[in-house]
């Protein structure tokens, strides 16, 4: 009997070892893999950084050849613009902030919205708002309740940039805002064609449709 209390005790000590073993093996794939993600999210500023270096050094008219030819591995000139605004983005291109990030530059390119101010993604980081695993959709939600209440044109759905314009439509009018009024005026200036288009959709409620004009650059 003492014997197999014996064994029994030994059998439960090697358990309680493996146990261990197993425990310890997985808290530390916990880290490596934690410092991977740290380290995707750091390449894909060091990429928009090298890009921005590229575009400032290479005569004009060749970045953008560079990119659409030799670099096809990046996507195209639109991400490749939307890695450089990460790059520069003063929350996103801080390494303190790279293990708390989602490594998705789908993701990233959401939250580098100008509508989403430094200190109210770095105050969602804090709060897990955003964490390493935020979507898209949710970075998306969360641009949302960061944008300023829209005004009142007398219907009864909010207008806002995000809900009536399309995300590519939205990009091209604000990069033709910085070219024509300077980056400074962009987020006004997107305002002011969010409450235009508030108007139009108003009238197209209340009237036939019909081709609308408009002196807005697309």
């Amino acid at each position: 009997m003492e014997m197999i209390t014996k064994e029994r005790a030994a059998y439960a000590k090697d358990i309680n070892a493996a146990w261990a073993r197993a425990s310890a093996a997985r808290n530390e794939y916990v880290r490596l893999i934690g410092e991977a993600k740290a380290r995707a999210i750091t390449a894909i500023v060091d990429v928009g950084k090298m890009l921005l270096e590229a575009k400032d050094a290479l005569p004009h008219g060749e970045f953008i050849p560079m990119v659409e030819n030799e670099l096809r591995a990046i996507g195209g000139i639109r991400k490749a613009e939307l890695l450089m605004e990460i790059a520069r983005h003063p929350v996103l291109s801080d390494p303190q902030h790279a293990a708390h990030l989602p490594a998705a530059w789908t993701t990233l390119s959401v939250l580098v919205s100008p509508d989403l101010p430094a200190e109210r993604l770095k105050r969602a980081i804090e709060t897990e708002e955003v964490t390493p695993y935020t979507t898209r959709a949710e970075a998306k939600a969360l641009l949302r309740r960061a944008l300023p209440p829209p005004e009142d044109h007398g219907g009864s759905e909010p207008i806002t940039l995000t809900v009536w314009l399309d995300p590519a439509v939205r990009d091209a009018f604000q990069r033709w805002a910085v070219e024509k009024y300077g980056k400074g005026e962009r987020q006004s200036v997107s305002r002011a064609l969010a409450n235009m288009i508030g108007f139009v959709v108003q009238q197209a409620r209340a009237e036939p449709a019909g081709p609308v004009e408009s002196g807005v650059p697309f």
